[in-house]
């Protein structure tokens, strides 16, 4: 589906954390709804992940599916493709240039 962006969007994490299915993670206590906060064993990376994204086994967690939270820097009037909706977030591919990342559903109106 196409959307116009109605409210730019500009990202607050310029590495955000990427993960590969199957990838042990440090799962933080904070939460934010249906977001963990969590950072790669190596600390490297860290950043926001979907709760249902994030397998427990005992004291360990994993990445349960390839994952990044890389979010797409969008201005007013630019029009997006949405390719998957999770949690009032939406991965968008940018018509203009082919970019793609996580825009707040909130900023997007559908073009129909």
């Amino acid at each position: 589906m196409y959307y116009i962006v109605a409210r730019s969007h500009k990202t607050n994490y310029p590495k955000p954390i990427t993960l590969m299915k199957g990838q042990e993670i440090i799962v933080s206590e904070k939460r934010e709804g249906y977001w963990i906060y969590c950072k790669t064993t190596d600390e490297a990376m860290e950043g926001w992940v979907p709760e249902s994204l994030i397998k427990i086994d005992g004291n360990t967690a994993f990445a349960s599916e390839n994952y990044t939270a890389r979010e797409l820097n969008i201005d007013v009037n630019e029009k997006v493709i949405g390719i998957k909706e999770l949690y009032g977030w939406l991965w968008c591919r940018n018509v203009s240039n082919n970019e793609e990342g996580w825009v707040p559903i909130d900023h997007l109106k559908p073009i129909v």
